[in-house]
Order: C-alpha cells, then structure tokens, then sequence
C-alpha cells in the first residue's frame, strides 16, 4: 500500500510539476510578444526542412498568428528535396501569393534553400529569412527554376501562366533581403557558415540552440517578428 501511494505521489507531484512549467513558459512567452511589433496582417510563407512537413512549424506558426501575421505554408507532405516535391511547392506558393500579393519567406534547413531560390524568381517576395538553412545549395535552386519555367508552360489556365511567367524573372532583379538565423549547435550548418556561400555577416544573428530545437526557440520567435515586421 505505502508503495502504491509514493507512486500515486510520483504522478501527481510530475503532473503538478509539468502544469506549473507550462505556464511559467507560456507567461515568459506572452511577456516576449507583448514586447514586440505587430505583424499587420503582413504574409509569411513557412518551408519545412528535409524529411519534415509543415507541422514541425506549427509552434512558430501559432506565434506568428499571434502577432496578427498571415501564415501559410506547403500542404504536400515531408520536404524530401525532390522534383515532385519542389513543383508542388511552386504551385503552393503561387496559390498563396495570388490571394495574398506579396509574401515573406521563412525556411528551415533544407527549406532555407528552397526559400532563397523561390525569392530569386519572384520579385513579390519581400524578404527571406533562413532558419539553420542550407541555401548553398545551388541544385535545389537550379531544380526550382526548371519547375517554374515547366508549370508556367503547362498550365492550360490562361490566369495561371500569365501569373507564373510575371514571377520568373532573370538574374538582373534586385534580390530580396536574406536573414539568417543560426543554431550554434548545430554541427552542419553552424556558425562557420557564416563564412560560406557570400553571406551578408549584418545579416546573420546566432542562437545558442540546435539544429531541430530553433524551431522552439523564444529567441528565434522574437528575431523573427521583428524582422518580418519591418517594411521594405
């Protein structure tokens, strides 16, 4: 009996314990938001990372919206790099910037690189910003052009292609800003990357975290509303 009641115990005093942690964090939470600007309503446009789908950013989503932001992002499954893959996210972003006119790009890992080559052929993206992401890679990139150029050509929606060839644009447009958040511990894509790929170092803010777990990151939320709330 004594040993089913210190396990009774045991249970209650985790349950207590997780309770009071949750709302020690959602308080230190709000107190970071009510600190910061609002998104007005400003598009943002999320790509998971490899092997990864959509719901992984649910957490920065959520707090995106928060802050009066309007958050899309791929609804086609785990981010796996292949062509399948990318020209269903060109489609998906299309769709999005139809309805919304213009768009923010926020990436993670793999979909860092995704969000740079989708930015380069569009000139309605206002701005990216990579979270660990791994926009060296200029494949990708190059994967992503070919899928703009073959949906534009074979759309039979009239509506469709005029909209898809205004956002394939050659190399003379102006890029659009590039952020990048950094996981110090991440041991691909840390903080020596800031040397690589011609990265802007004004550009480049380090967060004491991994490569997964700076998609949970208070400070990532905070860099990133600030920075997707500023007008360009």
């Amino acid at each position: 009996m004594e040993t089913q009641n210190n396990s009774f115990a045991y249970c209650v005093s985790t349950e207590v314990w997780h309770f009071l942690w949750a709302k020690l964090e959602q308080n230190k939470i709000n107190r970071i938001l009510d600190s910061l600007p609002e998104g007005n309503k400003n598009p943002v446009f999320m790509i998971p990372g490899l092997a990864s789908d959509r719901s992984t950013l649910t957490w920065l989503s959520e707090i995106l919206r928060r802050k009066n932001f309007i958050v899309g992002s791929p609804d086609i499954g785990p981010n796996w790099g292949t062509k399948k893959f990318e020209e269903k996210l060109v489609r998906n972003f299309g769709e999005f910037l139809d309805k919304h006119g213009s768009a923010s790009l926020v990436g993670h890992s793999l979909g860092g690189a995704a969000a740079v080559a989708l930015a380069r052929y569009n000139k309605e993206v206002k701005m990216v910003v990579t979270l660990a992401g791994a926009h060296g890679a200029s494949d990708i990139q190059e994967t992503l052009r070919t899928a703009f150029q073959l949906i534009a050509g074979k759309t039979d929606k009239e509506a469709w292609e005029d909209a898809m060839s205004r956002r394939i644009h050659t190399i003379k447009r102006k890029n659009s800003p590039v952020f990048n958040l950094i996981a110090t511990e991440d041991p691909f894509l840390g903080p020596s990357v800031t040397t690589m790929h011609g990265i802007n170092p004004k550009h480049v803010f380090k967060i004491n975290t991994s490569h997964s777990a700076i998609l949970q990151s208070h400070k990532t939320a905070e860099i990133l509303i600030r920075l997707l709330a500023m007008e360009f």
